[in-house]
């Protein structure tokens, strides 16, 4: 099939065109945010294993999730064991420091300091070089050098006696112990979504504490062994000759990559990679781009974040160093002071893990951050101002506590940090860490005023400093909007990279779906600067983190299995008889016959789309809130819903009123039948017919709803128009429910996902919906899709042609309700970049495949039957497909009385 796609629109058979064959170009990138083929021809390891793929891949939530599982048990462990024992190695020198190590080496003024700061010093010289070896050198097996080398290093420092042997062995801890925040990271990109990033920063990061526990513990049995060397060497001895043992886990159990992962099957490796798409974060560039390095130094951003950073490592490394020489400056003595830590470590993970937990259920950073400040500030104004003796040890010890909630900044710093700037800041932070252990001295034992201080300092700059650095990302929104809307596109989107996959992805259909949206064909443009090496301020798609974005819940799926009362997927048909005619694997029907009683699927935009407007206007939950509850709102605010209709739409709309409770008015056309007005009235509706046509009905209808007296009137029409997109395009997401079904389906029969997708076109909106399920990035290889109109309103087909919209004459045909003139302008942003064929037919085409599926069972009027003919018109002109594909075709309505196809009589249906 995918052969196909390599001419322009110039695919006409014979002298009268039969279907024509789009083609949008070569592309890296799907057109509405899903995925393609490279345009480049030099793939990497993970490009040859989705070659490999014989079908294409559709991850479900359910299979996303079992590989995340598997992710999680075989890697997290290992990272946490690594960053566990990286900080066990860096902490030793405080664990020996109330063991007479000063004393023993003969430290002296600041050198004990030193020793703490060194190797921050050694992490700043050796990182970018550790981050150059990261590309070159698979990381598995690089990080598993380092870890073995620093495990001798800090076994080795048992046999220093003075300051110099001390520093020169902290100084290679430092170096290789720098790897692991870059090792850490590109493992971390490489197997978790952004929005699964967090949480799992925050577990490494809780290590922290984790070493304080297990650390003071083994401390405090060392210390009572009694032997021919010092306990502070049994100490060094023991935890590097324990990093030593455990590093060839890392190399037999880290992969250095998912392709390489032994712990996953081939179709695993697949999900692995394939879930992974939605990052949206690009390709590292290397080109070096001094217009980009002026912008950094011109940018408030970059000032406020190194200054955060390095407030935030101060007291940390400060903390860190001397945290038990603090303790044991309140007159507790050195087993006690080392079995006070552990509370100290417990309270760190508690924290760390905490406020990571209510960052990422509330999605605001900014405010947990500004209380986190908090209690540091006071504990460290306390500690000062305290004296020191054994009646205040224990107020002391309670106030050295309360310093623990420092502890989760830093996480949340770096995450908050990650997600608003192109680069990571590690000057900054080993800066702080030099100088925090610095600003104490043994000589100013037990109070460490100038130490104290300098972190009460830091914190009361920090928790300044939070706020101004949000308010400044809301002015970059800002312009950033501004940018956008200059650029022609929406200034309000939703940023999904921080959801879970089953919301993230309804949400990017719905990415536009703030007022005067243009979904897809936005998203798109959004799109197209996601790897031109453009910086966060250059790039107006970037979105800075503040807090949560308006969504709309778990999407339409859920809410009509939640909400739409007696639910139920609609068949999905073999017709075998049709495949084998047209030499086809399966021909699938989706019959819309009976969609809820009602004969067509409009009911599932309709109903959305109202969802939506109710929970926007009245501030609803929309995973949380009930029927009963809205249909409360509904009759104490006397809401009503309006819309403009030849027919299925506007019943839809009725019955949806009447399930919540509310009043509907529809305005029709002039000609509409008697019969079509008679199942409208049925459903409680209102109804005002017009003196014009269907263009004339929604004019009108819009306007009188717009003079309406009432704050409640509510227009809910599938047709758009300049400043009308918000409920037109939640009209669409809704039919996507549909595609959903279609989904689960094929999946139930083990058939996989659809080599092709034949849609019914009237204004376009369900075509719009087929284009947003499919091209939005859950399939490796989208499904083509073919749409078909009567060939006397062919208005799509007419503006693909074209290359902008057209509107056509129209005239009469069996299949009204697919007799429009214009495509929706919502609609035709995405369908003229994402539609792969499109056909009109003639009436008599249509004729016989309504008893084709009748003979066959299926009920089915001329406008769902189309999409049969247009499949026979598609298999003579363009013959792509074969015996091992399916085809999922979409009848959209149910039998309709109509005369023969000669007379061209007005059916009583329309799909507008």
């Amino acid at each position: 099939m995918s052969d196909q796609r390599n001419a322009s629109v110039d695919s006409v058979v014979g002298e009268k065109q039969e279907v024509v064959e789009i083609e949008h170009g070569p592309a890296t990138q799907d057109q509405a945010g899903g995925s393609s083929k490279p345009a480049n021809a030099h793939g990497d390891a993970a490009l040859a294993i989705l070659g490999t793929s014989d079908t294409p891949i559709e991850v479900s939530p359910e299979e996303d999730a079992a590989v995340l599982r598997k992710v999680d048990k075989w890697l997290i462990p290992v990272m946490l064991m690594v960053y566990f024992l990286q900080q066990l190695d860096k902490s030793s020198l405080s664990y020996t420091s109330v063991f007479g190590i000063v004393a023993d080496t003969g430290l002296v003024g600041s050198q004990y300091s030193w020793l703490g700061s060194i190797v921050y010093v050694a992490q700043l010289i050796w990182q970018p070089v550790s981050s150059y070896f990261l590309v070159k050198l698979p990381v598995g097996k690089y990080l598993f050098c380092n870890v073995f080398l620093w495990g001798v290093v800090v076994a080795s420092m048992a046999g220093a006696h003075n300051f110099s042997g001390l520093l020169a062995t902290r100084f290679f801890l430092g170096i290789f112990e720098a790897t692991v925040a870059p090792c850490f990271i590109t493992i971390t990109q490489m197997w978790w979504r952004r929005r699964e990033q967090t949480m799992r920063l925050s577990l490494w990061m809780a290590m922290n504490g984790v070493t304080y526990m297990f650390g003071s513990l083994l401390a405090f049995g060392i210390g009572h062994i009694n032997g021919s060397i010092r306990p502070y060497q049994t100490i060094f001895l023991f935890i590097g000759l324990l990093t030593v043992v455990c590093s060839p886990v890392v190399y037999f159990v880290l992969p250095d990559s998912p392709t390489t992962a032994k712990f996953l099957t081939r179709e695993e490796k697949v999900i692995a990679l394939e879930r992974l798409r939605a990052n949206n974060q690009g390709t590292e560039s290397k080109n070096w781009e001094w217009s980009q390095v002026w912008e950094v130094l011109t940018d408030l951003k970059t000032y406020l974040w190194l200054a955060m950073q390095f407030v935030t490592a101060l007291p940390s490394g400060g903390i860190s160093t001397f945290g038990p020489l603090i303790i044991s400056g309140f007159g507790f003595s050195q087993f006690h002071t080392i079995l006070l830590n552990i509370p100290f470590g417990a309270l760190q993970v508690i924290i760390t893990l905490g406020s990571a937990a209510i960052a990422t259920k509330i999605k605001l950073k900014w405010p947990v951050l500004f209380l986190l400040t908090l209690p540091p500030i006071a504990g460290a104004a306390a500690l000062y101002e305290l004296g020191r003796g054994a009646e205040l040890r224990n107020t002391l010890l309670g106030c050295y506590y309360v310093l623990t909630f420092y502890t989760g900044i830093q996480p949340m710093l770096y995450s908050w940090a990650s997600q608003n700037t192109a680069g990571l800041i590690y000057i900054a932070q080993c800066a702080g860490n030099i100088v925090g252990p610095l600003l104490y001295k043994t000589t100013e034992a037990p109070y460490y005023h100038r130490g104290l201080i300098s972190n009460l300092i830091c914190w009361i700059i920090l928790a300044a400093l939070i706020p101004i650095t949000a308010l400044y990302l809301i002015f970059l929104n800002k312009q950033h909007a501004a940018a956008r809307r200059r650029a022609g596109k929406k200034a309000e989107i939703i940023d999904t990279s921080l959801e879970d996959t089953k919301r993230a992805r309804e949400m990017e259909k719905q990415n536009e779906a703030s007022e005067g949206g243009e979904a897809g064909g936005q998203k798109r443009r959004m799109n197209d600067q996601a790897f031109n090496d453009l910086t966060d301020l250059q790039n107006e798609d970037f979105i800075y983190v503040l807090a949560s974005t308006t969504t709309h819940g778990s999407g339409p799926a859920a809410f009509h299995k939640r909400l739409l009362p007696n639910y139920s997927p609609t068949p999905l048909t073999d017709v075998p008889a049709i495949a084998q005619e047209l030499g086809l694997g399966h021909i699938l029907v989706k019959d819309e016959s009976s969609r809820l009683g009602l004969p067509a699927f409009k009911i599932l935009g309709a109903s959305w789309a109202t969802f939506v407007v109710l929970c926007e206007r009245f501030g609803l939950d929309p995973d949380s809130v009930s029927l009963e509850h809205i249909r409360e709102l509904c009759k104490k605010q006397s809401v009503s819903l309006w819309a403009a209709t030849d027919g299925n739409h506007g019943r839809a709309l009725a019955r949806m009123a009447s399930i919540i409770g509310a009043t509907s008015k529809i305005y029709v056309p002039r000609f509409i039948t008697e019969r079509s007005k008679a199942f409208i009235a049925s459903e409680g509706a209102q109804i005002i017919q017009v003196q014009g046509d269907y263009d004339e009905a929604v004019r009108t209808a819009a306007k009188e709803c717009a003079e309406s007296a009432s704050q409640y009137a509510f227009l809910i029409q599938d047709t758009s128009w300049e400043g009308y997109e918000h409920i037109p395009l939640q009209t669409s997401i809704g039919y996507s429910t549909l595609f959903a079904e279609i989904d689960e389906q094929l999946r139930q029969a083990g058939l996989g996902a659809p080599s092709l997708v034949v849609v019914p076109v009237g204004v376009g909106s369900l075509a719009h919906a087929a284009v947003l399920h499919y091209r939005a990035g859950t399939f490796p290889i989208p499904p083509s899709i073919l749409t078909v109109e009567p060939e006397v309103a062919s208005c799509l087909l007419t503006s693909l042609k074209a290359g902008e919209p057209v509107t056509v004459a129209g005239g009469k045909t069996i299949m009204p309700g697919l007799n429009c003139n214009t495509v929706s302008p919502i609609a035709w942003h995405d369908l003229k970049g994402c539609i792969d064929f499109a056909t009109a037919v003639s009436d008599a085409e249509a004729d016989r495949a309504v008893h084709d599926l009748a003979a066959l069972g299926i009920s089915s009027g001329p406008c769902g039957a189309a999409t049969i003919a247009a499949l026979r018109r598609f298999r003579g002109c363009l013959p792509a497909l074969g015996r091992k594909d399916v085809v999922a075709v979409i009848s959209s309505e149910g039998s309709e009385v109509y005369l023969d196809p000669s007379l061209r009589i007005r059916s009583n249906s329309d799909e507008k």
